[in-house]
């Protein structure tokens, strides 16, 4: 018994190591991408911003990172298990497979139950502190210009003039987004004056506002002249932002516990119904991707020796891959379209990964 515990901390050592590894390669691979994509979502509010809003985003796609990541650590750790022929001195001791196998799940599961939590109830969270740090952001932009600077672009808003005076703007070329579905309001003005309105708290999804007042605005629409002399225009924050409406995906802003509640209530619709029970349950399968792994990752790394490591790797992203083609695309495409029951769309790539992960660790293992 003390030395099987002593192997068992010898597995759990060698694969915290390779996870460690693998997480930061992997962080190091997505860090230029995330950047790239925070500059695009808050363009034109300086890089401070950008560096503050990196960790919201990270929040996005760590349910997606640490399983990857989870996944290449077994296959590197258990490949160099059998590289080295760890797992044949193990197999000749005695050691059942499943002795084996038992770290990996305990790890496995301990991590399926952090995943829960974050995408329960953290990562909802963090998404509308996404949206509220983005608003943050472009009003700091707005009040920090730099003296002289006559030209702002945030998201699909643009504005060019002449010169200014503070917050006041002269001979103005501005374009305004109108929401989805509509083009961008081209205008011409004398003057523009800027000043920010908060939304009203009880009112159900008001925003704050960015209020313009012009003087002698002039815009062309569909070849007819319009103008107004002092007119005033109120453009919620959210739409320099995010074009397209929270509402179009309601169910990822709220927590589990609160999806719950609207589902058992009886009072959504057919549709809501369905896209909110998918949801909860594509919860719960992603976090349950940690276990699928750990039946395909142990297998593959002691399938794979050393002199073909590079292909072990290559079959984790694989995997890794093809479960998430299957939760993002054909499992919500299904869930949303009515043509698979929500739980079955949810837990689909799950079930695949099982039957496989099962008849792999079957093949490798008692090999």
């Amino acid at each position: 018994m003390p030395g099987l515990v002593s192997l068992q901390l010898y597995l759990l050592r060698q694969l915290g190591l390779s996870f460690a590894f693998a997480l930061g390669g992997t962080l190091f691979t997505v860090f230029p991408i995330l950047t790239v994509s925070a500059i695009h979502k808050l363009s034109g509010v300086g890089m401070s911003a950008v560096v503050g809003y990196l960790p919201l985003m990270g929040m996005d796609v760590a349910p997606f990172l640490v399983p990857l990541a989870f996944l290449l650590a077994l296959v590197a750790c258990f490949g160099r298990l059998a590289s080295d022929n760890e797992w044949t001195a193990m197999r000749m001791a005695g050691v059942h497979p499943l002795r084996v196998l038992t770290v990996p799940l305990i790890v496995g599961v301990a991590f399926s139950l952090a995943a829960y939590v974050l995408l329960g109830e953290v990562r909802p969270r963090w998404k509308y502190e996404q949206d509220g740090y983005r608003i943050e952001a472009v009003k700091k932009a707005f009040r920090g210009l730099s003296p002289g600077r006559t030209e702002l672009h945030f998201g699909e808003f643009y504005l060019n003039a002449a010169f200014r005076e503070g917050n006041r703007f002269y001979e103005v070329v501005i374009e305004i987004p109108r929401g989805e579905d509509k083009d961008r309001l081209a205008l011409l003005a004398d003057e523009a004056a800027f000043q920010f309105e908060n939304g009203a708290p009880e009112a159900d999804g008001a925003d704050d506002a960015l209020v313009i007042d012009f003087v002698n605005v002039r815009s062309v629409k569909n070849d007819e002249f319009i103008s107004n002399e002092h007119p005033r225009f109120r453009l919620p924050l959210d739409r320099l932002i995010r074009p397209s409406s929270r509402s179009q995906y309601k169910a990822k802003f709220k927590t589990s516990a609160r999806l719950r509640e609207e589902v058992s209530s009886g009072e959504l619709g057919p549709e809501e119904q369905r896209l909110y029970t998918y949801e909860i349950h594509r919860r719960y399968a992603l976090a349950c991707s940690f276990l699928v792994f750990t039946l395909l990752g142990v297998p593959t790394g002691l399938w794979r020796k050393s002199s073909t490591q590079l292909g072990a790797l290559a079959s984790a992203v694989g995997f890794c891959f093809l479960y998430f083609v299957i939760v993002i695309r054909f499992g919500k495409g299904a869930a949303y379209s009515g043509t698979l029951h929500p739980v079955i769309a949810a837990w689909l790539a799950n079930g695949l990964g099982l039957l496989g992960g099962i008849a792999f660790v079957r093949k490798v293992l008692w090999r």
